[in-house]
Formats: C-alpha cells, structure tokens, sequence
C-alpha cells in the first residue's frame, strides 16, 4: 500500500510519502501526478521515509522518466510513539518507567518515581519524582506537592503548586507555568 498526500504550495508541489511496498510506489505515483502534469512541467518537495541505497536510486530514476524537477528532499521523523494512559495512583515506594509520553489519571504520591522519555500530563496531584529524559518534555499537572523534578540534563528541582501547571525546560533549568 502507499500513502500520497500532494500539497501545491506557491506552485511548487508538496509529497509525502509513506509506503507498505516500495514496488508499488512508482505506479502510484505515476497516477497520482497525471492530473499536475497537463500544460507545464512538475518539480516537487518529497518528505519520504527512510530509503536503502537501492531504493533511493529506483526513486530518482523514477522522477527522471516523471520529467519531475526534484527540490529537495525531506526525511520523514520516526513514527510518534503511542501516547500511553494509566487509571490510578503511582503509590509510595512504586517505581514506572514510560517509552513514549503518559496521560496519567490519578495521582503520584511522595515516594513513588515516574521516569518517561515523553511528555507526562498527570490529571491529579504531584508529590513523587519525576525524570523526565528530552529537553522537548512536559510535564503538566494539576497540582504539584513538593514534587521533584528532572527534565533532560537540569538538577532536580522541587516545585509547588496548588494550581494546574505545565514544568518546562529552559537552558538547563525548569520553569513551572501556572494555569490562569
């Protein structure tokens, strides 16, 4: 199966490519740019997965029997990890580790540790610690106890507060925005 999605942007074309079966690709895209190529010549921006040599090759000689004027191209990220959701408290002295980010609906006691290489959104009160490990995290929350917190390379801070925040990273240091 392949995946198109053609944008014209400035008339310049736009394509994302996502594919099951790289054989397919030419076909399909043969087809889909059919309706572009009538009274001009076509060049596009290609977002595209991850491609081997032997593909890569295959994928420019098709854009040259397309007559596509090729602008550039992007690669496209790593498919977004799962967000994943929990229902209850992380009790004291439990300990969770977390691929992905977390929407947690319950609460985090004191001696519990939360660690996550994606963002955590905790809908109850913060009083354990929590490692998060990108510069990109977020922890929101709607309350923080004494919590201490690590994101990416920053100290463990501890951080109160009686209304619903989000702790971001800020040149090595966290800042705790409250909700208005």
């Amino acid at each position: 199966m392949v995946y198109l999605t053609i944008k014209e942007v400035k008339k310049q074309l736009h394509i994302h490519v996502k594919f099951d079966s790289f054989d397919e690709l030419p076909v399909q895209l043969a087809q889909r740019l059919a309706p572009y190529t009538v009274n001009r010549g076509l060049s596009a921006f290609f977002y595209l997965p991850a491609l081997s040599d032997a593909q890569a090759l295959s994928f420019l000689r098709l854009c040259r029997q397309l007559k596509l004027t090729l602008l550039g191209i992007d690669p496209l990220p790593p498919e977004a990890p799962l967000i994943r959701y929990r229902e209850g408290t992380v009790r004291n002295g439990e300990r969770l580790c977390v691929k992905g980010a977390l929407q947690l609906f319950g609460c985090i006691r004191s001696s519990a540790q939360v660690r996550a290489d994606g963002s955590l959104s905790v809908f109850g009160e913060v009083s354990g610690v929590i490692d998060l490990l990108h510069a990109d995290c977020v922890l929101y929350a709607a309350a923080l106890d004494h919590a201490r917190i690590r994101i990416a390379d920053s100290p463990f801070v501890e951080l109160s507060s009686a209304h619903p925040c989000k702790v971001v990273y800020e040149e090595q240091s966290l800042k705790c925005i409250e909700a208005l």
